[in-house]
């Protein structure tokens, strides 16, 4: 009787530390997960930076534009006046 309360200790024993060995490993493949998806998430967040700014600099681009033929249009609208 002894020894079979001493051999389900023991397996028990034996099960704590499997368990606790796969609760390790499965607390580093989390551990691994979180760091993939902040790594993930930086990139994207990156990305998308990048895109707001390339957006920025279409629209400063087409602001200009206009602006450079809003004054090409008065300098020609001032000189038709002035030949009138």
């Amino acid at each position: 009787m002894k020894r079979i309360a001493i051999f389900v200790a023991s397996a028990l024993v034996t099960m704590g530390a499997v368990q606790a060995q796969e609760d390790a490993a499965s607390m580093d493949d989390l551990l691994n997960q979180i760091e993939r998806g902040q790594a993930r998430d930086s990139q994207e967040a990156r990305e998308r930076e990048a895109r707001f700014a390339q957006a920025r600099n279409q629209q400063q681009n087409l602001l200009n534009q206009a602006r450079a033929e809003r004054s090409r249009q008065e300098n020609t609208s001032a000189r038709l006046e002035g030949l009138f």
